[in-house]
């Protein structure tokens, strides 16, 4: 396996990969040592931080980014709107801010230590043969061309991807000339750990700036200034100390950081193209507000990764592999949506956009009706996946509508003292989740049934929720789970079953639900084969 670009998409990608058991090589141009500046992307979801759990970096980051819970949104000053994000006590947080920066050195330092994934800094693709059974790769690495062969390629690299453009694949979609100004500055500052958007403040009039916090006394602040503003000339006149006096007034601060950007809406035509699968920015380009880049990345990573190990490892032919492309086009598509009406919004194309946009905020100031139109960005949610998109088809039986959805955590407890959440009983493999009816021993038999069919290396295990504390497991593939608060019935327990004939769901590696059934084992092992197709 080899894995093109060493950001966070691509690290992540390698880390997943080892966790099944999958040796990678990592080809790129940086210093072996060298991470992105500043904060970029400074929103991780929840979600991201249950992908990166299982390879020691998800605790780390909610441990260390700052939980913010109240999203405020002002026009002229005047707070018009305020979000609450919710916690769950037990569970990560929704969103944490932490720049990309430390999320890099954080999955660098676990790439480092793990003896599957071998770095080759200072080299660059420079070309490759994608053959029926493997892709021969070049690189140069300073002192010549090298060639080698890999079983799959994964790139990894970013909006300008090299490899995108040796396999041909178009790069479609549209941008804005309006340019973005960030900083990272650290400073005691009497701001609350919130996230403050502003449209039309005194201090950048007709345009927004945006604050967010970052541990250490760090905040990242975001100006639209148009297409003529350059940051090193901002620096250098003093219309940045301006800027950011104009926001912390007179206390003291340390520039940290400087860039500018503008927003693009880009997408690949297709994300796989033999063997050869474009993940996170190489395959798709968002403006940054909702937080939809990096997140949306790792999940790509994610989505491949679990399904090129099953094949590698000869858990599943192929052909598995032929749905991620789909998968996350559909997933690119719905964020390009939502990320492309608030891009639409802030930065309005027309003349009548603008005319629009300065109607809707000035109505929003004055009256309530009109602060739902005010387009801010809509943060960041895992992707629901259309039935159709799904190995199991289009599902029929009662309570298919939790079909393609991705798992929320909830509390639980087991005969294991460490394990307190769901989460951690997910992405090991195939997980079957069973809810017992009128007949608990159905389930169980269902299940059991399940288990008896694979061999002790498919990475399969059932769960089965109980509402007493749970037994000591027999067979270490099989688990009772205490629903603790009735979190996980009150989401997944289908209305037509609640008289009591049972449910199990089967969920994939990556906690979304790709079937649901009632316990019969062949039904089951039906639905288990149509997602996950067996080696020919």
């Amino acid at each position: 396996m080899t894995v093109v670009g060493r950001g966070p998409v691509g690290m992540t990608t390698a880390l997943l990969l080892a966790r099944w058991g999958v040796p990678s090589v990592i080809v790129d141009p940086q210093l072996s040592d060298e991470v992105s500046p500043g904060s970029k992307a400074v929103l991780i979801a929840g979600h991201v931080m249950s992908v990166c759990e299982p390879t020691g970096v998800g605790e780390r980051i909610a441990r260390e980014g700052v939980a913010w819970r109240t999203s405020r949104t002002f026009i002229r000053g005047r707070e018009v709107a305020t979000t609450v994000v919710p916690h769950e006590e037990g569970l990560w947080p929704r969103i944490v801010n932490l720049s990309q920066r430390r999320v890099e050195e954080l999955l660098l330092e676990r790439v480092r230590a793990e003896p599957l994934i071998t770095l080759r800094p200072l080299a660059r693709l420079v070309g490759l043969t994608d053959h029926s059974d493997r892709v021969t790769v070049r690189v140069n690495d300073g002192e010549g061309v090298e060639e080698f062969d890999t079983s799959w390629l994964v790139g990894c690299d970013g909006a300008r991807s090299t490899l995108r453009k040796l396999l041909g694949v178009p790069f479609e979609g549209f941008g804005f000339e309006e340019n973005f100004l960030i900083v990272d500055i650290r400073a005691d500052l009497p701001f609350p750990d919130e996230r403050h958007f502003h449209f039309d403040p005194e201090y950048n009039p007709g345009r927004t700036v945006l604050i967010h916090p970052q541990p250490g006394s760090t905040w990242h602040i975001d100006w639209q200034v148009g297409p003529e503003v350059d940051a090193e000339d901002e620096q250098r006149s003093g219309r940045l100390d301006q800027r950011i006096r104009s926001v912390v007034g007179d206390a003291d601060y340390e520039l940290l950081w400087l860039t500018t950007y503008k927003f693009k809406q880009l997408r690949a035509r297709e994300f796989r193209r033999g063997r050869c699968l474009l993940v996170g920015d190489a395959a798709h380009l968002t403006s940054p507000y909702g937080a939809r880049g990096m997140n949306s990345g790792i999940a790509d990573a994610e989505n491949a990764a679990w399904r090129l190990a099953m094949v590698i490892r000869g858990h599943a032919d192929v052909a598995l592999l032929d749905r991620y492309g789909p998968e996350r086009e559909h997933a690119a598509d719905e964020n390009q949506r939502i990320t492309g009406a608030t891009a639409r919004f802030m930065c309005p194309p027309t003349r009548t956009a603008r005319l629009r946009r300065a109607a809707v905020l000035a109505l929003a100031r004055r009256f309530g009706f009109a602060r739902r139109w005010v387009d801010s960005g809509r943060f960041y949610e895992p992707a629901t996946y259309p039935t159709e998109l799904l190995g199991t088809g289009q599902a029929t039986e009662p309570g298919a509508s939790v079909v393609g959805r991705p798992v929320p955590d909830a509390r639980v407890r087991t005969t294991d003292p460490k394990v307190d959440r769901l989460d951690q009983l997910l992405r090991r493999g195939v997980v079957l989740l069973g809810f017992p009816g009128r007949d608990p021993a159905a389930v169980e038999q269902a299940m059991t049934a399940v288990l008896d069919r694979y061999p002790v290396s498919y990475p399969i295990t059932a769960l089965q929720v109980v509402s007493s504390t749970p037994c000591l497991a027999v067979d270490h593939r099989y688990q009772q789970v205490q629903d603790v608060f009735e979190d996980l019935r009150a989401t997944w327990w289908p209305e037509p079953c609640v008289d009591g004939g049972g449910r199990v769901l089967v969920i994939r590696p990556d906690a979304h639900v790709a079937a649901s059934t009632v316990p019969d084992s062949g039904r089951l092992i039906a639905a288990l084969d149509a997602e996950f197709p067996p080696p020919v």
